[in-house]
């Protein structure tokens, strides 16, 4: 465990959200230049925009949250076409659905994690941001929105790019090449709370913020596959799903806490799906299914899509942090997502009124380290007990 001598502050940083001493040096210097030139405004923004860019480039569970945006753009500009710049991972996330008339990717070198040497991340970089520019302009964006408030973030691209009015938040530097743009301020709100503040600089948007929710979009064709796999593995219709993995290790809960937790759900009825990718998740949910035929292996057998539609076909999911629990969210899935100090829950908990977080109480949480420390008490010392409880609770 962490003394308390060691956490690290609260993710109050001044005007950029990175610690970075070298990188805030450099921002202050690149923002300086700019802003002598131009300062973005931070007045009301009145357009009807025909052609609208949502940015967030970074990873899956940012993407899914960004999708929040598309209710409240819609009622603010009907006859409006939307398109989003995201990271080619999270390609899947706005698959099929109607309301999204464009997908551009961007990869930057700094969210690659693919085992690559440095000079392969900037060559891709530089190839997909030469694309991705390109596809811009073809079609002639009226305005772009980057939700992203750290780095990187999308705003030298979009002003290469020569979209006419570009909105933004200055955290990330680079802010005398947005148009309009709002200073990030320190608080505990949900990251939606965020997008809907920066979406109330559109005027038109204001009376819509309410309508603010995460959504994602099913075909019939995968739900014809997920019936298919259902059937071939008698799963039955109401199950609890399990989501083994986490975006880091540190992350991940002890594998007898899993077993634990699938017996408990057994002994109350409860059949189980387990879900995962990856060797060492399988490994794990391998394990977990050994106790019971009412439990149902399906990890490293499923396409994100189709494991999408198997969490939105289970009464409840049970993740770690990582994007099931905003995949269940956007599905109007209930969900108990055990989290690790490491992270402002209030800010990235799945974005739901029956979502459930649940955190050890340890002395040095929150700690915001983003790599997490050795011994992890804040996840790992929470009891398969603790999590049924929650579980027990959302379910009728």
């Amino acid at each position: 465990m962490l003394s308390v001598n060691q956490i690290r502050s609260a993710p109050n940083r001044g005007r950029y959200l990175f610690h970075n001493p070298v990188l805030h040096g450099f921002m202050r210097t690149v923002d300086s230049a700019l802003e002598v030139f131009h300062k973005p405004s931070r007045e009301p923004l009145r357009l009807t925009p025909r052609k609208i860019l949502v940015c967030c480039q970074a990873h899956i569970g940012d993407t899914i949250l960004a999708t929040s945006v598309i209710p409240v753009l819609k009622a603010a500009f009907p006859k409006s076409q939307v398109g989003f710049l995201i990271h080619p991972g999270s390609a899947d996330v706005l698959a099929g659905n109607p309301r999204v008339d464009w997908v551009h990717t961007f990869e930057h070198w700094r969210l690659n994690r693919r085992s690559l040497p440095l000079w392969r991340k900037l060559a891709l970089d530089l190839q997909s941001r030469f694309l991705a520019i390109r596809e811009i302009r073809r079609i002639g964006y009226d305005l772009a929105i980057d939700l992203y408030p750290y780095f990187p973030n999308s705003i030298p691209l979009l002003f290469c790019a020569g979209i006419p009015v570009r909105l933004g938040w200055t955290s990330a530097g680079f802010g005398g090449l947005l148009t309009h743009g709002m200073d990030w301020e320190d608080s505990a709100a949900h990251v939606v709370e965020w997008h809907k503040r920066l979406l109330g600089i559109l005027t038109s948007c204001r009376e819509h913020l309410g309508l603010a929710r995460t959504e994602l979009y099913s075909s019939d064709d995968i739900r014809s596959q997920w019936r298919t796999i259902a059937e071939k593995y008698r799963i039955p219709d109401k199950f609890i799903a399990f989501h083994v993995g986490a975006g880091g290790i540190h992350r991940r809960w002890p594998t007898e806490n899993w077993k634990r937790l699938a017996e408990l759900c057994l002994d109350k009825g409860l059949s189980v799906v387990l879900l995962g990718h990856g060797e060492e998740e399988r490994a794990i949910c391998r394990e977990i299914a050994e106790q019971s035929p009412d439990i149902h292996d399906l990890s490293g057998q499923l396409p994100w899509r189709l494991m999408s539609e198997a969490i939105s076909q289970s009464q409840l999911l049970v993740g770690l942090e990582s994007a099931s629990g905003h995949i269940a969210a956007a599905r109007n899935i209930p969900v108990v997502s055990i989290y690790s100090g490491t992270t402002r829950t209030s800010v990235w908990r799945p974005f739901h009124p029956s979502a459930r977080v649940v955190v050890s109480s340890v002395p040095c949480s929150p700690c915001y380290f983003h790599g997490g420390c050795k011994g992890m008490e804040c996840v790992r010392s929470t009891t398969p007990e603790t999590v049924f409880s929650e579980v027990a609770a959302l379910l009728p």
